[in-house]
């Protein structure tokens, strides 16, 4: 709002303000505030305090924020199992496998605890939870961080490039709950472990099955507590035209079939496609091969949902890699990791 092309009378009644604001966090930060989560999660704060440490040239506070791991955005994100895609879910030493199931299964505990395996957001992912509650105040500072690229010499950059991976995602796909080689709560407690939980054979992974929440893949996406239609209309305007961005290609993954699967018949290829420029197509490889493409998503209400079917019949039995490539509308193109499954018709 700061930046609009308006009187600076208009502005000024509010800039004042939140430059003491920043003022007086800067000096909580020195005192040692490092705004924990406390009954709730605290998003936020990082923004006023780079604003202000930018704006009077505040270096030492500068170097400060740029070292800072303690802001919402270091504490409660992780990256899933490729490097990839920065997925929801609090990361500390209480966010154990053990905790992550009992939340599921009893509904106590930490609702926000990462998904211990790495694929999918954490907590019960179809409720939302906080991940709904903070979304929107990441879209917010990331937006501005790209409006005032100087932002972002008061900012943590392994931070900022995992939050902005993540509101990209947010904002063009919504939930993450695919691929996901692991079975879920059955509604019996009694078979964690057993049907569900940890595999005792394999420590440190995951009973395998269907996925735990496949249905809530692309749900709630741009949605979120105290969405702003201002900083929507800026987002969509701005987005895709920052320092960079031209050069921003899409992200794509295999979504169906799941790696180690058994496939029969005829069989939907799926995948989840995004990008800040749109996706004009994907390609669908088998063994290297391309076997089709498609150039619009299956589903209206998930737009990032592309698919292909095919046979598994006209192949002989064996084990074979899926693998897709996603291009955006201005020829940025992404290649999916590998996915091997095994075609069993006879």
């Amino acid at each position: 709002r700061f930046m609009m092309n308006s009187p600076i009378e208009d502005r000024r009644a509010a800039m004042i303000p939140f430059v003491q604001f920043g003022i007086d966090k800067v000096h909580m930060m020195k005192l040692g505030n490092t705004w924990p989560p406390g009954g709730g999660h605290q998003p936020g704060h990082l923004l006023v305090l780079a604003f202000t440490a930018v704006m009077l040239d505040m270096e030492d506070t500068k170097q400060t924020l740029r070292e800072a791991t303690f802001f919402h955005g270091s504490t409660n994100f992780v990256t899933n199992v490729t490097g990839e895609l920065t997925l929801w879910g609090v990361n500390n030493a209480w966010a154990t496998e053990e905790s992550y199931w009992n939340y599921i299964m009893t509904d106590s505990g930490n609702r926000s605890n990462k998904d211990p395996y790495g694929y999918i957001d954490g907590g019960r992912a179809p409720d939302g939870s906080y991940q709904l509650i903070t979304a929107q105040s990441h879209k917010g500072e990331i937006l501005a961080t790209h409006l005032m690229p100087e932002l972002k010499n008061a900012w943590n950059m392994e931070e900022w490039n995992r939050i902005q991976n993540y509101v990209d995602r947010w904002v063009l796909h919504g939930l993450w709950t695919l691929p996901d080689p692991y079975a879920p709560y059955n509604g019996h407690m009694e078979s964690y472990g057993v049907d569900f939980g940890p595999d005792p054979a394999h420590p440190g992974e995951g009973i395998r099955g269907r996925g735990r929440y496949p249905e809530a893949h692309g749900t709630f996406r741009d949605q979120g507590r105290a969405r702003s239609r201002f900083v929507a209309a800026l987002w969509d305007r701005y987005r895709a035209e920052v320092p960079e961005a031209h050069t921003q290609g899409p992200f794509a993954v295999v979504i169906h079939p799941q790696e180690g699967s058994t496939v029969r018949n005829i069989q939907d290829f799926q995948s989840t496609a995004f990008g800040i420029h749109g996706i004009s197509r994907v390609q669908f490889f088998i063994d290297g091969d391309l076997v089709g493409t498609a150039s619009s998503p299956v589903l209206d209400e998930d737009p990032s949902r592309f698919g292909y079917s095919f046979s598994s019949r006209d192949y002989a039995d064996g084990v074979y890699t899926l693998s897709v490539v996603a291009t955006d509308r201005k020829g940025n193109r992404f290649d999916s990791a590998p996915v091997e499954v095994e075609f069993k018709n006879r």
